[in-house]
């Protein structure tokens, strides 16, 4: 998908847009997963082009942080929009499929949507029965929220439901450790 980015405030988000509705006309959703991976090696990502004579003043608005925040801000809405719209409409032909929640309780996590997030994986659990895997989600959108002690207590479960997972097991280390290190600071407690 090209994305120029000349403009935050309209080019930027006007060619996502666009690069989203040309995704959202393919025919299904394989094919759209394999287009825009294809797409990255027409278009791969690449710094944008500085040119040091700008005026000073233009620069200055363009960096404003209100106004990146703003636009960025507009670029997670359309993010969330797409994802939303494109795995309700596969859930709808496959309401009973536990990994597409799961997937989708990945892609909100790596969105910082963490209570959209759990919500998937419920229902991922619920369908799977995999209460180590929910777990373990669960645990990771705690740690990435920053709640240590909640991000402890569920990789715990996890592990008490699959104790050969080695990846569960570094996270659960990892997590103690961040945790045992705000407890020194006067952060927390387990």
């Amino acid at each position: 998908m090209p994305v120029e980015t000349t403009r935050w405030d309209r080019s930027f988000k006007e060619a996502w847009e666009m690069g989203l509705e040309q995704v959202r006309a393919l025919p299904d959703w394989e094919k759209r997963v394999r287009v825009v991976s294809e797409s990255w090696l027409t278009y791969p990502p690449a710094d944008p082009p500085f040119d040091f004579s700008i005026d000073e003043g233009v620069v200055r608005q363009t960096c404003d942080s209100t106004t990146v925040v703003a636009q960025v801000g507009m670029l997670d809405d359309v993010k969330r929009t797409f994802v939303q719209q494109e795995y309700e409409e596969v859930l709808k032909q496959r309401p009973d499929d536990a990994e597409l929640y799961f997937e989708l309780a990945y892609v909100y996590i790596s969105m910082d949507m963490m209570l959209d997030a759990r919500v998937q994986v419920n229902r991922a659990a619920r369908l799977s029965g995999d209460t180590a895997r929910a777990e373990t989600y669960l645990g990771n959108s705690y740690f990435m929220e920053g709640d240590l002690v909640q991000a402890v207590r569920h990789y715990r479960l996890a592990a008490e439901f699959d104790p050969g997972d080695s990846g569960l097991k570094a996270n659960l280390e990892r997590a103690i450790k961040k945790l045992l290190e705000e407890n020194r600071k006067g952060g927390g407690g387990l």
